[in-house]
Protein backbone atom coordinates (compact mmCIF):
# COMPACT_ATOMS: atom_id res chain seq x y z
CA UNK A 1 0.00 0.00 0.00
CA UNK A 2 2.87 2.31 1.00
CA UNK A 3 4.29 1.30 -2.16
CA UNK A 4 1.46 2.63 -4.07
CA UNK A 5 1.01 5.39 -2.37
CA UNK A 6 4.36 6.37 -3.39
CA UNK A 7 4.14 6.07 -7.02
CA UNK A 8 0.60 7.87 -7.14
CA UNK A 9 2.65 10.37 -5.21
CA UNK A 10 5.70 10.49 -7.83
CA UNK A 11 3.09 10.24 -10.91
CA UNK A 12 1.31 13.53 -9.87
CA UNK A 13 4.58 15.23 -8.69
CA UNK A 14 5.42 13.97 -12.52
CA UNK A 15 2.21 15.48 -13.96
CA UNK A 16 2.50 19.17 -12.34
CA UNK A 17 6.34 19.33 -13.37
CA UNK A 18 5.69 18.47 -17.39
CA UNK A 19 3.09 20.88 -16.89
CA UNK A 20 4.57 23.45 -15.84
CA UNK A 21 7.62 23.34 -18.36
CA UNK A 22 5.59 22.96 -21.13
CA UNK A 23 3.22 25.25 -20.68
CA UNK A 24 5.41 28.44 -20.99
CA UNK A 25 6.91 26.67 -24.30
CA UNK A 26 3.30 26.55 -25.80
CA UNK A 27 2.06 29.58 -25.04
CA UNK A 28 5.31 31.00 -26.72
CA UNK A 29 4.32 28.46 -29.88
CA UNK A 30 0.94 30.38 -29.85
CA UNK A 31 1.40 33.06 -32.03
CA UNK A 32 3.18 30.83 -34.58
CA UNK A 33 -0.32 30.32 -35.38
CA UNK A 34 -1.03 33.68 -35.92
CA UNK A 35 1.51 34.25 -38.45
CA UNK A 36 0.03 32.67 -41.51
CA UNK A 37 -3.40 35.58 -41.04
CA UNK A 38 -0.11 38.33 -40.33
CA UNK A 39 1.81 37.33 -43.58
CA UNK A 40 -1.92 37.70 -45.57
CA UNK A 41 -2.71 41.01 -43.54
CA UNK A 42 0.90 42.07 -44.45
CA UNK A 43 0.16 40.98 -48.19
CA UNK A 44 -3.14 42.97 -48.41
CA UNK A 45 -1.06 45.84 -47.06
CA UNK A 46 1.44 45.90 -49.02
CA UNK A 47 0.71 44.53 -52.17
CA UNK A 48 2.04 46.71 -55.55
CA UNK A 49 0.17 47.07 -58.62
CA UNK A 50 -1.40 48.81 -61.48
CA UNK A 51 -5.10 49.72 -61.09
CA UNK A 52 -7.81 51.63 -62.94
CA UNK A 53 -10.92 53.27 -61.61
CA UNK A 54 -14.54 54.61 -62.31
CA UNK A 55 -16.10 56.99 -60.14
CA UNK A 56 -19.51 58.44 -59.55
CA UNK A 57 -20.50 60.98 -56.85
CA UNK A 58 -22.30 64.11 -55.81
CA UNK A 59 -20.72 67.37 -56.30
CA UNK A 60 -22.34 70.74 -53.74
CA UNK A 61 -20.46 73.52 -56.02
CA UNK A 62 -20.00 77.15 -54.41
CA UNK A 63 -19.10 80.43 -55.67
CA UNK A 64 -16.81 82.94 -53.63
CA UNK A 65 -18.41 86.04 -55.72
CA UNK A 66 -20.20 87.24 -58.48
CA UNK A 67 -19.38 90.22 -60.73
CA UNK A 68 -21.41 91.49 -63.19
CA UNK A 69 -21.26 94.89 -65.25
CA UNK A 70 -21.85 98.03 -63.54
CA UNK A 71 -24.16 99.70 -62.66
CA UNK A 72 -25.98 96.46 -61.38
CA UNK A 73 -24.43 94.25 -58.65
CA UNK A 74 -25.78 90.98 -57.59
CA UNK A 75 -26.92 90.92 -54.07
CA UNK A 76 -27.13 86.72 -53.66
CA UNK A 77 -26.60 83.64 -56.03
CA UNK A 78 -27.05 80.10 -55.97
CA UNK A 79 -25.65 77.21 -58.22
CA UNK A 80 -27.20 73.76 -58.37
CA UNK A 81 -25.57 70.54 -57.34
CA UNK A 82 -24.59 67.98 -59.99
CA UNK A 83 -23.59 64.87 -60.31
CA UNK A 84 -19.95 63.91 -61.29
CA UNK A 85 -19.00 60.76 -63.62
CA UNK A 86 -15.11 59.99 -63.28
CA UNK A 87 -12.32 57.47 -64.21
CA UNK A 88 -8.65 56.88 -64.41
CA UNK A 89 -5.23 55.14 -63.49
CA UNK A 90 -2.96 54.48 -61.21
CA UNK A 91 -0.10 52.54 -59.66
CA UNK A 92 -0.23 51.70 -56.15
CA UNK A 93 3.26 50.65 -54.06
CA UNK A 94 2.52 49.55 -50.50
CA UNK A 95 1.09 52.32 -48.54
CA UNK A 96 1.43 54.66 -51.50
CA UNK A 97 -0.49 55.17 -54.55
CA UNK A 98 -0.77 57.82 -57.14
CA UNK A 99 -3.23 58.11 -60.06
CA UNK A 100 -4.51 60.63 -62.94
CA UNK A 101 -8.14 61.43 -62.84
CA UNK A 102 -10.67 62.49 -65.06
CA UNK A 103 -14.29 64.09 -64.00
CA UNK A 104 -17.35 65.52 -65.66
CA UNK A 105 -19.65 67.33 -63.77
CA UNK A 106 -22.65 67.61 -65.34
CA UNK A 107 -24.99 70.66 -66.32
CA UNK A 108 -25.37 73.07 -62.85
CA UNK A 109 -28.19 76.42 -63.18
CA UNK A 110 -26.54 79.46 -61.90
CA UNK A 111 -29.06 82.13 -60.40
CA UNK A 112 -27.98 85.99 -59.72
CA UNK A 113 -30.83 87.74 -57.85
CA UNK A 114 -30.02 91.82 -57.67
CA UNK A 115 -32.02 94.07 -55.20
CA UNK A 116 -34.66 94.82 -57.42
CA UNK A 117 -35.07 91.92 -59.70
CA UNK A 118 -34.52 87.87 -58.80
CA UNK A 119 -33.07 85.99 -61.25
CA UNK A 120 -31.57 88.74 -63.02
CA UNK A 121 -28.63 86.27 -64.08
CA UNK A 122 -28.79 82.75 -65.44
CA UNK A 123 -26.49 80.79 -66.69
CA UNK A 124 -26.00 76.92 -66.86
CA UNK A 125 -22.50 75.42 -66.06
CA UNK A 126 -20.49 72.23 -66.47
CA UNK A 127 -16.84 71.17 -66.05
CA UNK A 128 -13.97 68.88 -67.06
CA UNK A 129 -11.43 68.13 -64.71
CA UNK A 130 -8.03 66.30 -64.63
CA UNK A 131 -5.65 65.78 -61.75
CA UNK A 132 -2.65 64.11 -60.77
CA UNK A 133 -3.33 62.73 -57.55
CA UNK A 134 -1.21 60.68 -54.35
CA UNK A 135 -2.27 59.43 -51.54
CA UNK A 136 -1.15 57.99 -48.25
CA UNK A 137 -2.97 54.68 -47.18
CA UNK A 138 -3.07 54.81 -43.34
CA UNK A 139 -3.00 50.82 -42.75
CA UNK A 140 -5.45 48.08 -42.92
CA UNK A 141 -8.25 46.89 -40.69
CA UNK A 142 -10.46 43.91 -40.73
CA UNK A 143 -10.39 44.78 -44.79
CA UNK A 144 -10.79 48.50 -44.57
CA UNK A 145 -8.22 50.55 -45.25
CA UNK A 146 -8.72 54.82 -44.33
CA UNK A 147 -6.55 57.27 -46.80
CA UNK A 148 -5.64 60.91 -47.32
CA UNK A 149 -4.48 62.05 -50.30
CA UNK A 150 -3.95 65.60 -52.92
CA UNK A 151 -4.47 66.55 -56.32
CA UNK A 152 -3.46 68.86 -58.71
CA UNK A 153 -4.33 69.95 -62.35
CA UNK A 154 -6.84 71.52 -64.29
CA UNK A 155 -10.56 72.61 -64.82
CA UNK A 156 -11.86 73.26 -68.11
CA UNK A 157 -15.19 75.49 -67.60
CA UNK A 158 -18.23 76.22 -69.82
CA UNK A 159 -20.34 78.61 -69.51
CA UNK A 160 -23.73 78.46 -71.65
CA UNK A 161 -27.33 79.13 -72.33
CA UNK A 162 -26.23 82.81 -70.35
CA UNK A 163 -29.03 85.51 -70.02
CA UNK A 164 -29.11 88.71 -68.93
CA UNK A 165 -32.89 89.96 -67.90
CA UNK A 166 -32.09 93.57 -69.75
CA UNK A 167 -31.37 91.79 -72.94
CA UNK A 168 -34.57 91.64 -74.31
CA UNK A 169 -34.13 91.52 -78.24
CA UNK A 170 -34.76 88.29 -79.61
CA UNK A 171 -31.18 88.35 -81.94
CA UNK A 172 -29.29 89.80 -79.25
CA UNK A 173 -27.17 86.51 -77.69
CA UNK A 174 -24.53 85.71 -75.64
CA UNK A 175 -22.14 82.81 -76.87
CA UNK A 176 -20.99 79.79 -74.74
CA UNK A 177 -17.24 80.49 -73.35
CA UNK A 178 -14.88 78.20 -71.91
CA UNK A 179 -11.84 78.65 -69.99
CA UNK A 180 -9.58 76.46 -68.35
CA UNK A 181 -7.80 77.05 -64.65
CA UNK A 182 -5.11 75.60 -62.24
CA UNK A 183 -7.21 73.27 -59.72
CA UNK A 184 -6.09 71.56 -56.81
CA UNK A 185 -7.86 69.21 -54.67
CA UNK A 186 -8.11 67.96 -51.13
CA UNK A 187 -9.55 63.59 -50.08
CA UNK A 188 -10.06 61.38 -47.66
CA UNK A 189 -12.06 58.02 -47.93
CA UNK A 190 -12.14 54.54 -46.88
CA UNK A 191 -11.72 51.86 -49.08
CA UNK A 192 -12.24 47.91 -48.88
CA UNK A 193 -10.94 45.46 -50.72
CA UNK A 194 -13.77 42.53 -51.25
CA UNK A 195 -12.41 40.52 -54.11
CA UNK A 196 -8.46 39.76 -55.15
CA UNK A 197 -8.78 42.41 -57.82
CA UNK A 198 -11.79 44.92 -56.85
CA UNK A 199 -11.73 47.93 -54.07
CA UNK A 200 -14.74 49.80 -53.28
CA UNK A 201 -13.74 53.50 -52.26
CA UNK A 202 -16.25 55.68 -50.78
CA UNK A 203 -14.62 59.28 -50.01
CA UNK A 204 -14.87 63.23 -50.23
CA UNK A 205 -13.24 65.57 -52.35
CA UNK A 206 -12.70 69.53 -51.50
CA UNK A 207 -11.85 70.70 -55.47
CA UNK A 208 -11.05 74.47 -56.03
CA UNK A 209 -11.71 75.10 -59.98
CA UNK A 210 -10.87 78.93 -60.27
CA UNK A 211 -13.11 81.23 -62.13
CA UNK A 212 -15.80 80.76 -64.91
CA UNK A 213 -16.71 83.31 -67.26
CA UNK A 214 -19.89 84.38 -69.39
CA UNK A 215 -19.67 85.50 -73.28
CA UNK A 216 -19.08 89.57 -73.96
CA UNK A 217 -22.96 90.92 -73.52
CA UNK A 218 -24.87 92.96 -76.56
CA UNK A 219 -24.83 95.91 -77.22
CA UNK A 220 -21.19 96.37 -77.23
CA UNK A 221 -20.29 92.84 -76.67
CA UNK A 222 -17.44 94.29 -74.35
CA UNK A 223 -19.15 93.55 -70.96
CA UNK A 224 -18.96 89.93 -69.03
CA UNK A 225 -19.95 88.68 -65.96
CA UNK A 226 -17.32 86.33 -63.86
CA UNK A 227 -18.17 83.72 -61.69
CA UNK A 228 -15.59 83.75 -59.17
CA UNK A 229 -13.49 81.23 -56.98
CA UNK A 230 -15.58 78.51 -57.53
CA UNK A 231 -14.79 75.14 -54.99
CA UNK A 232 -17.23 71.73 -54.87
CA UNK A 233 -17.62 69.45 -52.27
CA UNK A 234 -17.38 66.37 -53.66
CA UNK A 235 -18.63 62.74 -52.49
CA UNK A 236 -17.87 59.85 -54.40
CA UNK A 237 -18.03 56.07 -55.10
CA UNK A 238 -15.91 54.63 -57.02
CA UNK A 239 -14.40 51.16 -57.91
CA UNK A 240 -10.56 50.39 -58.67
CA UNK A 241 -9.50 47.20 -60.37
CA UNK A 242 -6.06 46.16 -60.03
CA UNK A 243 -4.47 44.55 -62.58
CA UNK A 244 -3.05 41.16 -61.93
Amino acid sequence: MRVCRAFVIVAACGFAITTAVTAPAQAADMPQSWLPDLKKQIYTDLVSGWYVRGDIGYSKPKIGSVEVPAPQSVTQWELQNSITFGGGGGYKYQWFRADVTIDYANRGKFKGDTATVPSYYTAKLDSFTILANAYLDLGTWSGFTPYIGAGIGTTHLRTHEYTNVTIIEPNESVSDTTRWNLSYAAMAGLAFRFTPNMVLDVGYRYLKMGDAVSGPEPPLYTDRTYLRDLKAHEFRVGLRYVLD
